[in-house]
């Protein structure tokens, strides 16, 4: 019977991390594409299963055993009826994304997920009662729970995203359901039939072995608190940059369940937590010193090696904190009150990564600032003893402190030496840090050092940065010699989004509207707008930056801008940083909303031209790239319109399945292949047409590097329904 324990905690798990990617994915076309998708949905998971814990404890105090498996079998069967993943018709504002995002999780799944995440603590709860060898030691279920929840992480990018269709991957969850219910009612009537009740006397000494230490509570609520929030930091960190991609939100939390795996096994001993906490100082420096000084870039070894090393310095910091909360599990009598502590731990870091952070920090901060933050504690070995405790706070006090001095100092000039001091600071303090007794003293010179780089990186050149949920965006000014000519600079993440020359003479600034000054004189889009000789036509342009696209058109075009990040839109017309859109499209109609969304609205055949130039960081969205979105656009053509398509990307080559769309729809793409003029020497945009026959295809052709676009017979076909982007990754 003991197998069948296992059977339904293991199938509990594997639905509940199934659901989590299947859904945020299901929902990111909704946002635009943003990344940041993840972390309100992990908050939204992670909020539930507070909820479904905080269920467990009340029915396992208050109710009888049978009550609590009439009650939950109940409600388990209700849930098969109310599960709901048609989200289509849910409408996402851009003005509040994480609150509609977080009201159609509410809506739609939060009943059955709330049940799903109670099977853990209750059924542990459940086998500690029964009259099997096994209930002395309900944790051991908590090892296949997790694997179980890990499988699931792993089947949904290798194997259902890449076969299933999104409608059969919501078929196949409601099937697995349905047997879990029946686990369950197995389990039920197994246990009204065997399990004794017990006495008075016996609960009464239950209840008088352990008595909880307040200081225990926080324990089990904090290392739980910091690998969540670390989790959420590292995927944010890795995911604006690489992109959208279902597998950067799978891996760091794999290695979130991984980790309590093999702590709450018998390999995880007293020995091993010494050399984790050995492991987690160093970790801690090395992983901070990444943060800062490495980036991405278009060499996909170099990205896999980043992201490797993210990640295994991330298990580190999450086996030695699960390791503590391993140490600290309590009887089973508490075993509830322990898993509810746990779900709240895990819930504010979720809350705080998702709600708080990008409010106090500009880039993904909280990523480093949680590492230090942890540090007092960890040092202490998480020591039950009220001076050392005492210690501790009074050192994260000190920390706060420090934090809200490194975030908020500017300097006056940025150096160029930062780099030798920094390795200096780095290997001095692994060195010393690692062996020294004065762990206290040495945990905030390491949070000193953690954010030593932000005196560094703070640019006094920057004019405008704003944080929200699509990302952040920073202004720059730059005085060039001889002055007074100077750059303007738009980023989004750590990617140049445009550029523009200003001089200013007797006070009076002047601005230069040459749109080469961001793409470059040798880009394929001048190649485009010099064969490009409509006369008034009617323009979109999906995706604003600073605008500078837009001075490519002809005289007398009639623009119509999409954006959907209003701070963006807010940079050029607000702020008035970039005079691109007000100088060569004044009268332009500004759209806020998903480009996709928005021009759908638009009526048919409107459009001679629709240029395609929308990037989260440099991570094209994956919902702007479809068949049904190659199609939307399509249909705002004029029968001898065309579409023009920035492609490039990084870490992403979108070519062959812009490619196969092209060929599926009846169209002719071609783009330009000139290493030696094109950054990354890949390709850099794209034209479709409907018509090989269109003037604007026939003279691109005649040109220097255009050609048909290309592709591999196993490209897959993208749709809305299915789409596979590990397939687009450059290798």
């Amino acid at each position: 019977m003991f197998a069948v324990f296992n059977i339904a905690i293991f199938t509990g798990a594997f639905l509940i991390f199934l659901i989590q990617p299947m859904i945020a994915n299901i929902l990111l076309p909704k946002v635009g594409g943003s990344p940041n998708i993840w972390n309100t949905s992990a908050v939204f998971f992670q909020v539930s299963l507070l909820a479904g814990y905080f269920y467990s404890y009340i029915v396992s105090q208050k109710l009888s055993l049978k009550r609590q498996i009439v009650m939950h079998c109940c409600l388990l069967f209700c849930a098969l009826w109310v599960v709901n993943f048609h989200f289509q018709s849910e409408q996402i504002s851009v003005a509040s994304p994480v609150s509609d995002v977080l009201r159609a999780l509410l809506k739609n799944i939060f009943f059955p997920f709330v049940l799903l995440s109670t099977t853990s603590p209750l059924v542990q709860r459940w086998l500690s009662l029964s009259d099997l060898k096994e209930s002395k030691n309900p944790y051991m279920l908590y090892v296949c729970s997790n694997i179980g929840s890990l499988s699931a992480l792993y089947a949904y990018p290798l194997g259902f995203e890449k076969v299933l269709t999104v409608s059969e991957q919501s078929g196949l969850w409601r099937i697995l359901f349905a047997v879990f219910f029946v686990m369950i009612a197995i389990l039920g009537v197994y246990l009204i039939k065997t399990a004794a009740p017990l006495s008075a006397a016996e609960r009464t000494e239950r209840k008088s072995t352990e008595k909880t230490n307040p200081v225990l509570i926080f324990y089990w609520i904090f290392f739980a608190f910091v690998p969540s929030s670390l989790m959420l930091g590292v995927t944010s960190h890795l995911s604006t940059d690489i992109g959208g991609l279902p597998f950067l939100w799978i891996f760091p939390l794999s290695l979130y369940l991984l980790s309590f795996v093999f702590t709450f096994s018998r390999f995880y001993t007293e020995k091993a937590s010494e050399q984790f906490l050995r492991l987690y100082k160093i970790a801690a420096l090395v992983a901070v010193f990444l943060f800062f000084a490495a980036a991405t870039t278009s060499n996909v070894k170099q990205n896999v090696i980043l992201t490797g090393a993210h990640c295994f310095l991330y298990f580190i910091f999450a086996i030695y904190c699960h390791g503590v909360l391993s140490a600290k599990k309590p009887n089973s009598e508490n075993l509830t009150l322990f898993y509810l502590c746990l779900a709240i731990g895990g819930a504010l870091g979720g809350v705080f990564n998702t709600f708080i952070a990008p409010h106090l920090f500009l880039f993904v901060w909280e990523y480093p600032f949680v590492i230090a933050l942890s540090l007092p504690f960890v040092l202490i070995g998480a020591s039950e003893q009220k001076t050392d405790f005492v210690k501790a706070v009074k050192n994260e006090a000190i920390l706060f402190f420090v934090a809200a001095v490194s975030i908020n100092l500017h300097p006056n000039k940025s150096s160029l030496f930062a780099v030798i001091p920094l390795f200096t600071v780095l290997a001095v303090s692994v060195l010393v840090f690692s062996f020294s007794k004065r762990k206290q003293f040495f945990a905030l010179c390491l949070f000193v050092f953690a954010f030593l780089p932000l005196f560094f990186k703070q640019s006094p050149d920057i004019v405008f940065k704003k944080r929200n949920f699509f990302g952040t965006i920073l202004v720059e000014q730059k005085t060039l010699a001889p002055a007074p000519f100077a750059f303007l600079s738009l980023f989004h993440g750590d990617t140049l989004h445009g550029r523009q020359i200003l001089f200013v003479i007797k006070d009076k600034t002047f601005y230069h509207f040459d749109p080469s000054t961001y793409y470059g004189k040798h880009a394929a889009v001048n190649d485009f707008f010099d064969v490009y000789n409509k006369s008034s036509p009617v323009a979109a342009w999906l995706g604003l930056g600073s605008g500078a696209i837009i001075c490519y058109a002809p005289q007398n075009t009639k623009h119509d801008v999409f954006e959907i990040d209003k701070d963006m839109v807010d940079v050029s017309l607000k702020y008035r940083y970039f005079r691109y859109l007000e100088h060569c499209a004044p009268h332009a109609s500004v759209k806020i909303g998903d480009a996709r969304m928005e021009i759908a609205k638009e009526k048919d055949h409107k459009y001679d031209l629709i240029t395609f130039d929308a990037f989260s960081s440099h991570f094209i969205p994956i919902h702007l790239t479809t068949k049904e979105a190659i199609e939307t656009y399509r249909s705002k053509l004029k029968p001898d319109g065309v579409i023009l398509l920035h492609i490039s990307s990084r870490a992403f080559n979108v070519e062959p399945v812009l490619t196969k769309i092209a060929r599926e729809l009846g169209m002719t793409f071609i783009v330009r292949n000139l290493p030696e003029k094109d950054y990354g020497g890949y390709p850099q945009w794209g034209v479709l047409s409907n018509s090989s026959d269109a003037p604007e295809i026939k003279a691109l052709l005649a040109m220097p590097g255009w050609r048909k676009g290309e592709m591999k017979e196993n490209t897959p076909l993208w749709t809305d329904d299915f789409h596979n982007l590990l397939s687009a990754l450059r290798r």
